[in-house]
């Protein structure tokens, strides 16, 4: 994954923001918080980069989550990034747990 800021609001595409081919998906909904994601359609924009840094530009929607600039998202996103991480299916089963204690708070 890699972030992108939109807005000044840093996002982890695949987490909580996505790129998609125009016209793909009507709705996408955050891993993080599992809310439905805003989008803004018909973006210009490098969407893909390659090794040599070069990137292909194209026309995208680009969905991202209404909460990400909120401090319990940004909680919420370390935990889900790092249970991504792990090969662990036990410390990736428990910080799922302590994910789900934070969305349960909200």
């Amino acid at each position: 994954m890699f972030n992108i800021y939109i807005n000044d609001i840093r996002y982890s595409v695949g987490a909580d923001c996505f790129l998609m081919s125009q016209g793909k998906a009507n709705a996408i909904y955050c891993n993080v918080c599992h809310s439905k994601c805003l989008v803004e359609r018909n973006v210009e924009g490098i969407k893909v980069k390659y090794a040599s840094g070069t990137g292909l530009e194209t026309m995208h929607d680009k969905f991202f989550c209404p909460n990400s600039e909120n401090n319990w998202h940004k909680k919420a996103l370390g935990l889900y990034l790092e249970s991504q991480k792990t090969d662990s299916k036990r410390i990736s089963m428990l910080i799922r747990k302590d994910l789900d204690e934070i969305l349960t708070l909200i």
